[in-house]
């Protein structure tokens, strides 16, 4: 019976560890594109303009997100995959932008 239990405790504690950790990447990428583009902007890299137009990108991740995640409560694997997506393309156009020697 202890061990029984003790099972049971483990699954548990395994899938709320698995479902915070479905999350994380995500959300750990968004942070660091953002701290990239703050980066760019402070070095001189990105102009306000170009800063502005990546940031819009961000937020419309940011809510296409939410919006997966107001469905069920969990990010599935296409959600996932369509998150990542989507921050690719912006962490293309944080590259580009922030090399494209187009100074203020």
């Amino acid at each position: 019976m202890r061990t029984l239990l003790m099972a049971i405790g483990l699954l548990l504690a395994s899938e709320s560890v698995l479902a915070a950790g479905c999350a994380a990447p995500v959300n750990a990428r968004q942070e660091a594109q953002q701290a990239r583009m703050f980066a760019g902007v402070a070095q001189g890299d990105l102009r306000p303009a170009e800063a502005w137009r990546l940031q819009a990108r961000q937020a419309h991740i940011r809510r296409v997100e939410h919006r997966y995640r107001h469905n069920d409560g969990v990010l599935g694997p296409v959600e996932r995959c369509d998150l990542n997506r989507r921050l690719n393309g912006v962490s293309r156009g944080i590259a580009v932008q922030r090399h494209d020697r187009q100074r203020w």
